[in-house]
């Protein structure tokens, strides 16, 4: 080859890489030229994590561009919308037999745009799993392995229980449990049952004019007394510890008495306390004389940590005489514990407070039915009658999310954290935090006739209870397979 041809070659080759070198740079970082516009734009990307990634269909603006879409991951898989000009577009996604997702979410240049679709079956499948008669009161085990009940029948009493996943029954007769030369307390509407956290041991509180106390241990094929005791005093409110040790329990008077399964002692650990919660090895509760709030151990209550700095004031303003007036302190007080140890506290008169790690009391929600913290206690959503709110400690900053005519109930949150459950007229509904246009909300269940409860166990199911005609039944809806 001449000298001047290879000259020319490497002159048209320098020209051709000087040309080309700054459109593969700007093509690398996601520059394309957008003939709408005619003129070079920088592309975003939208980032989905639907709950399932199977035989699903993703529309973009009505069409399906596998072009733009790719996968990652192996076992869950994400999806990666890419190359998409900044404007706002609609995406859906569809699946057989499940509600469509739907959203306008808006792509800016460089950036990417997250969502966290939620699939739900359209027709999901309801379970009856177990029904009886005469039941007087129950309680479902943590991760709801077993129902533990008391049933009457022919003017006798029994302690049963049903293991759901074992298929297995016990049942024995009320009065070999308990202690005969104890006052015998009649099974009255405020009476409760609920299991400890291990799923073994469980408790009866009987309350009257002297509240009767019943610890009992189920085994594989029988069911034993732990204790049987009397509290001369109303019992206002009763937890176990966590590790299932301990039953802790406040009376009328304020005081917190413990139970020891192990050493088989009862003692008065703290006096003058309003309400308590339990997490772990630790109590905390609100001081009844000063309304500060503190953190102290099971096992050394005089050591303890005092949580508020000012005190919080259970107490309401009268509409008519414009007087503050004190709460009736003799009632529950409910006071939930976060991951990130913040409280929350939901007074007899139903005013929430939340009390972070600056000790100071926030008051933010008035005639308040419940509230659930998330599970890395970043927010907490909570409910009137008829709103459903979250809150962002971190940010102090308070959402309406929804607000119906019909009555709400039974709010939670899904186990994504992204979305939540309630009840409103008899239908199971799911709403999404998303408030980007438009937010999804589901009617996913009717429910013919109104539960007491509706217990959201895990991403896979949800169960609910029904009384007809004195017949207890408990239902398991799929959600997810």
């Amino acid at each position: 080859m001449k000298l001047i041809t290879r000259r020319i070659l490497f002159c048209f080759c320098l020209i051709l890489f000087l040309i080309s070198s700054p459109l593969v740079i700007l093509y690398a970082f996601g520059f394309r030229y957008d003939f709408a516009q005619k003129k070079l734009m920088q592309t975003g990307i939208i980032y989905l994590t639907p709950n399932i990634q199977d035989n699903i269909k993703i529309l973009i603006d009505d069409e399906e561009e596998l072009d733009k879409i790719n996968t990652k991951g192996i076992f869950k898989k994400d999806f990666v919308l890419y190359n998409l000009m900044p404007k706002t577009y609609n995406i859906k996604i569809d699946k057989e037999n499940y509600y469509r997702w739907e959203k306008n979410l808006v792509v800016l240049p460089g950036l990417i745009t997250y969502a966290q679709p939620l699939l739900l079956p359209a027709n999901p499948k309801t379970n009856l799993i177990f029904s009886d008669t005469n039941i007087l009161l129950w309680s479902i085990s943590d991760k709801f392995k077993k129902i533990f009940y008391l049933k009457s029948d022919n003017e006798k009493t029994s302690a049963n229980i049903y293991d759901f996943t074992k298929k297995t029954f016990n049942s024995t007769p009320i009065e070999t449990l308990g202690d005969q030369s104890k006052k015998t307390s009649v099974i009255s509407q405020d009476s409760r049952i609920f299991f400890a956290p291990d799923g073994k041991k469980f408790s009866i509180v009987l309350p009257q004019d002297a509240a009767r106390i019943i610890l009992l241990n189920s085994a594989e094929k029988n069911i034993s007394p732990i204790a049987d005791f009397i509290s001369n005093d109303k019992i206002l409110d009763e937890q176990w510890d966590d590790s299932s040790r301990y039953f802790l329990y406040l009376n009328e008077k304020g005081e917190l008495n413990s139970y020891d399964t192990i050493s088989g002692k009862t003692k008065k650990i703290i006096e003058n306390i309003l309400g308590f919660s339990l997490k772990g090895e630790n109590i905390y509760y609100l001081n009844r004389n000063n309304l500060f709030f503190y953190q102290s151990l099971i096992n050394n209550p005089l050591e303890k940590q005092q949580l508020s700095y000012i005190a919080m004031a259970i107490a309401a303003e009268n509409q008519i005489t414009k007087k503050i007036e004190r709460a009736n302190i003799e009632k529950k007080m409910e006071i939930l514990i976060s991951a990130k140890n913040t409280l929350a506290v939901i007074t007899p008169e139903k005013n929430l407070f939340f009390i972070g790690h600056s000790g100071i009391p926030a008051g933010i929600g008035n005639n308040i039915e419940a509230a659930v913290f998330s599970k890395d206690g970043e927010n907490l959503v909570f409910n009137s009658s008829f709103e459903i709110f979250t809150y962002a400690p971190a940010g102090g900053r308070e959402n309406l999310i929804t607000r119906l005519s019909q009555k709400i109930s039974n709010v939670n949150w899904h186990s994504d954290y992204a979305h939540i459950w309630f009840l409103a007229n008899q239908i199971l509904k799911n709403i999404e935090l998303d408030s980007r246009p438009t937010p999804n909300i589901i009617d996913f269940v009717n429910i013919p006739i109104e539960p007491a409860n509706i217990l959201y166990a895990d991403s896979n199911n949800i169960y609910y209870d029904q009384d007809d005609n004195d017949i207890l039944s408990l239902y398991q809806i799929e959600i997810q397979k």
